[in-house]
């Protein structure tokens, strides 16, 4: 496999540096990396979800590497804005080099370049991107590769995108891997300056990173949250692992809070009852005779006179009910 620019995520993220890349990318940058032995897993299927609005370009979703838990986490797909008019994303892919699984970054630019063969989908498949494309400074989207699911717009067009024969696999090169070299266009596009990943990218990966929900070790390469429009979204898992769990918190609190005023209800009317018959007793004759003074409550109980008030009714304490919310791109 011919070497391209490349530089390993493991790396940026061990030594926490990927939110302070350089927006630009050199041409003919030399790879940095450490051996990673394992090979990465294969791409999870997942659903698109439906674009945010125009001016977002999709960047498909890969497997990121944490030197610190040793272990690899899912990055999911997500919708971007490119962050010049006229760029596209190359996306980033591992490669085997030298012994040892190397990423290469993905980056911005006028065309898109090399990213190992891979098969990531939804027009990126396996050499260029057929998802969308710039005319006359005006982004077009292919309705064949992508969700429009409510977007409407006069710029789309409909067109079948090829694929290559990568299937799943995550990587290039190796023993199992994407065996694809690039092509001369590729290789042109590998020494022009490109502008590296958004803010928002950079913000993304790192979320991603630190959530134990999307780690190999956890998901067995099957992510709950694979995919989002928002990034946002994508890590929202975070708080509620699934669906099925929000709602069942959800259920569970509001339970627990029928219970609290149940509870308060019982109490209010046990209270009223006790002032009931205490005001019984007011007026029964003593023991000393029916002409004696009656007892007063503070004699018969030995405390100080209960006030025969009534508590408020329904014991709501204006108690509320909260219940989660989470989206994200099903998969």
């Amino acid at each position: 496999m011919r070497s391209l620019p490349s530089v390993s995520l493991a790396v940026l993220l061990g030594m926490g540096s990927l939110g302070a890349l350089s927006p630009t990318v050199a041409p003919a940058q030399i790879g940095i990396g450490i051996s990673v032995g394992i090979a990465p897993p294969m791409l999870p299927v997942y659903y698109q979800p439906p674009i945010p609005g125009y001016g977002f370009i999709w960047t498909p979703g890969y497997w990121g590497w944490n030197n610190a838990y040793r272990d690899y986490y899912w990055v999911p797909g997500l919708w971007v804005r490119p962050p010049r008019i006229g760029f596209l994303w190359t996306p980033g892919y591992w490669g085997w080099e030298n012994g040892a699984y190397l990423f290469n970054v993905g980056y911005w630019g006028t065309s898109v370049g090399f990213y190992g063969g891979v098969n990531y989908g939804y027009g990126y498949g396996g050499y260029g991107y057929g998802g969308g494309q710039w005319r006359g400074g005006r982004l077009y989207y292919n309705s064949a590769a992508n969700n429009l699911s409510g977007f409407q717009s006069a710029n789309v067009y409909r067109q079948a995108v090829a694929t290559g024969p990568g299937g799943r696999v995550s990587f290039n090169g190796g023993t199992g891997g994407v065996h694809a070299t690039p092509t001369a266009a590729e290789t042109a596009v590998a020494h022009q300056s490109h502008l590296g990943a958004t803010a928002v990218q950079q913000s993304h990966v790192r979320a991603a990173s630190a959530t134990p929900a999307l780690r190999f070790s956890a998901n067995h390469g099957t992510p709950a949250v694979a995919a989002a429009s928002h990034a946002s979204h994508a890590t929202a898992q975070r708080a509620e692992p699934s669906h099925a769990t929000a709602q069942a918190r959800t259920t569970h609190a509001t339970a627990a809070s029928r219970e609290r005023q149940a509870s308060r209800e019982q109490s209010s009317e046990r209270a009223t009852g006790s002032m009931v018959r205490s005001s019984r007793e007011e007026s029964r004759p003593s023991a000393a005779g029916e002409g004696g003074p009656p007892r007063r409550p503070e004699q018969a109980q030995g405390g100080a006179p209960q006030r025969a008030e009534r508590g408020p009714s329904g014991g709501g304490g204006g108690q509320r009910e909260e219940s989660g919310k989470r989206e994200g791109g099903p998969h």
